[in-house]
């Protein structure tokens, strides 16, 4: 027997890690985690930041990829990491070191000290989605537009992202930082400018992260819109936006993808029986409301078009 254990954001997890590991049958071999039926991990990226033990989740994942026990894809927090590393043209590093986005870093980067740099160059090398198996797999979006951009950049999907490709994408002028945006980070309408709203994380923003595989209903809000479904409040109709998403068609290969902290049951989306988001929310805090959930999820793929609610599985943060 063999298949794809598909595992959601991890964001320095790895105790959790290690429960879900061993609830889907792996078992630890000379520090490498293996499943003995052959099965393989594909981890959907943002292994870094947040969490309580971050180089654990980083030996952890990068020991199973070398020894071929799973395959990994970016993160829009791995190429943060990157960009703030590197410096553009003007001197300044590629993603601004502001208050917030500086806890994360120095906590990634006081948690992986010696392993930092060496950790980077890994990441640089990871593709930022993946088609196999008759799966598919990205972080945020999967848009073969956005993709084509990025592939003419990159050329080979693990070739390394040397800094004129790193500068080409935090440069908000250029079409592979759209290409990135969207695919690493989803894709966002803006709100009029005198409206905004407060994130998951606490942060004030004027974009809104809409549900990227399907169109909107013509009496349909952006609140209802958002990603994940419901997530703002926002009455303002959400047609005029229609044609900023790729839509994903219900006869595509089955993709799976994190990023957004779910909230709804574990089960494919409403509507899209061969797509599933598996970020429930293991980084939220301890003080988040009691009705959000604070999950690692994986999905035990096992070459179905149609998901099955009942290949879910998960531990609590």
């Amino acid at each position: 027997m063999s298949g794809w254990d598909i595992i959601g954001d991890l964001h320095g997890h790895a105790d959790a890690l290690r429960r879900l590991l061993e609830r889907l049958g792996y078992v630890r071999q000379a520090d490498c985690y293996r499943h003995p039926q052959g099965r393989r991990a594909l981890f959907l990226g943002d292994l870094v930041d947040r969490g309580p033990d971050i180089a654990g989740t980083v030996h952890i994942v990068r020991r199973m990829h070398t020894h071929g026990q799973a395959e990994v894809i970016m993160g829009n927090h791995e190429i943060n990491l990157i960009a703030m590393r590197i410096c553009g043209e003007n001197g300044a590093p590629l993603r601004a070191h502001t208050s917030y986005r500086q806890k994360d870093y120095a906590l990634t980067c006081a948690a992986l000290g010696d392993a930092l740099e060496d950790t980077c160059e890994w990441f640089r090398r990871l593709p930022l989605w993946l088609e196999m198996d008759g799966l598919r797999a990205v972080h945020a979006v999967w848009s073969p537009e956005h993709m084509q951009v990025i592939q003419a950049q990159r050329g080979k999907p693990q070739q390394r992202l040397d800094d004129h490709f790193m500068r080409s994408a935090f440069s908000k002028e250029t079409p592979l930082f759209a290409a990135i945006e969207t695919v690493l980070k989803g894709c966002e309408v803006p709100l009029p400018a005198d409206q905004q709203f407060t994130d998951a994380s606490g942060h004030t923003r004027q974009d809104i992260r809409v549900q990227w595989y399907r169109r909107p209903a013509a009496n349909e809000t952006l609140g209802q819109w958002s990603m994940p479904p419901g997530s703002i409040a926002c009455s303002l109709p959400a047609h005029p936006y229609a044609h900023t998403v790729p839509t994903y068609p219900v006869t595509d290969p089955p993709c799976f993808f994190g990023h957004y902290w779910w909230t709804g049951p574990l089960a494919p989306l409403p509507g899209h029986p061969n797509l599933a988001c598996l970020d429930y929310g293991v980084a939220r805090s301890n003080d988040a409301p009691a009705h959000l959930p604070r999950l690692l999820v994986a999905y035990r793929f096992q070459g179905e078009h149609e998901l099955d609610h009942q290949h879910f599985v998960a531990v609590s943060a």
